[in-house]
């Protein structure tokens, strides 16, 4: 039933011409990235800039932002993924969850509008209506007979025009002196400057300590291995830190200060220990990024599925 739903699905979107493509959430579909297909890429360009947009509404506007990272190279996501937290926000918002079927049809060259289609009971998320509400009426005057309405006379209020009578100033006794005050002046005395304090001591600005999750990492011998063998050990602190389930399979996108790759994540267990490794995708990132034997990067997580990493 749900092939045959996807089929009609299809088969109105076909007829009229629409440029769109069709994302099945399934158990085994990541839905923590959206990835563009590549047919689509080639056919709309899409996307032409960085942030973008998905809609679900067009009156009234329903919009989450979103940002793409769009590759020179073919991978297993296409031309184009997401980045960032928008995607996540967007599948929350809107409870995308295993049987959905997303219809992703194009605006312009930063807007996708996504209809969300529930095949197991015909629903369909798009369009939202607004909830009525009903019409609130002003209470109605007594009507009397005859047709007139019975106003009541607003309250008179009574000014008083009168000053008020003024007051006497009070008269000074004769033969009354005024005692001042007496002030001592004694001579200042010198003020020795105190030893300032060991914390007084400024040396400098303190930087800030950057609390997002972040660890560092020396290349060895081990790292800088062949293409397919080449991988980079997490740190066990870190992982711990994070969720050993983020690095089950997931993609992150690794930002170096000359470019930008995608590479993959592995969990390996074995009976007493666990791993955590960068796989496919970390010898592209050290090649395009000029890391080297000895180097130590510091990898600091910027978003969902980002690390910013740079040379120490």
């Amino acid at each position: 039933m749900a092939d045959d739903y996807e089929q009609e699905v299809r088969k109105e979107l076909d007829h009229c011409r629409a440029l769109y493509f069709i994302l099945k959430i399934s158990t085994s579909t990541p839905i923590y990235c959206l990835s563009i297909p590549e047919e689509f890429s080639n056919a709309t360009g899409w996307p032409r800039r960085e942030q973008c947009a998905l809609l679900t509404s067009m009156n009234p506007l329903n919009s989450w932002p979103i940002r793409f990272l769009r590759m020179s190279y073919r991978s297993n996501l296409g031309r184009a993924h997401s980045i960032g937290g928008g995607w996540d926000q967007f599948v929350r918002d809107n409870s995308v969850g295993p049987g959905d079927l997303l219809v992703f049809e194009l605006v312009d060259d930063s807007s996708l509008v996504v209809t969300i289609h529930h095949p197991e009971d015909g629903a369909v998320v798009n369009n939202p209506v607004r909830p009525t509400v009903p019409p609130v009426t002003p209470p109605s005057a007594e009507v009397l007979g005859g047709g007139h309405h019975r106003t009541e006379a607003p309250p008179t209020v009574k000014v008083s025009l009168e000053k008020p009578p003024l007051k006497k100033p009070q008269e000074v006794k004769k033969n009354h002196t005024v005692k001042t005050p007496q002030v001592s002046m004694k001579k200042p005395q010198p003020v020795k400057n105190p030893r300032p304090h060991r914390e007084d001591i400024a040396t400098g600005p303190k930087a800030r300590r950057d609390r997002r999750p972040q660890f560092t990492k020396t290349m060895r011998a081990t790292h800088m291995k062949s293409w397919k063998s080449a991988r980079l050990d997490i740190p066990t602190s870190f992982w711990r830190a994070v969720g050993e389930e983020q690095f089950d399979g997931r993609i992150y996108s690794l930002i170096g200060p000359l470019q930008t790759v995608v590479v993959g994540s592995l969990v390996f267990a074995v009976e007493k220990q666990t791993f955590c490794y960068f796989t496919n995708g970390w010898s592209d990132f050290l090649v395009k990024n000029e890391f080297g034997l000895g180097d130590t990067l510091a990898f600091v997580k910027v978003g969902t599925a980002e690390f910013q990493v740079t040379r120490v």
